[in-house]
């Protein structure tokens, strides 16, 4: 399973208007899940919440790698 990474460390508010618009999709498949979980977890990484950041990036790769498994 590929998940698919846009973001730039540089253009953090490219990342977080992504994110806005993920997070506002109905896409419930697990690709679109996952991706919007990736992102709230980089979105703690720019409020600098690495301990909230740390425990979503767990459960995200976590997640696709069941997924992989099916």
């Amino acid at each position: 399973m590929l998940i698919k990474l846009h973001l730039n460390l540089n253009q953090p508010d490219k990342a977080k208007s992504y994110m806005a618009r993920l997070s506002q999709l109905q896409d419930f498949s697990p690709d679109r899940i996952l991706e919007r979980d990736y992102y709230l977890a980089y979105n703690d990484l720019l409020d600098q919440n690495y301990q909230q950041a740390t425990i979503k990036l767990k459960a995200t790769i976590t997640a696709a790698y069941q997924l992989k498994q099916f």
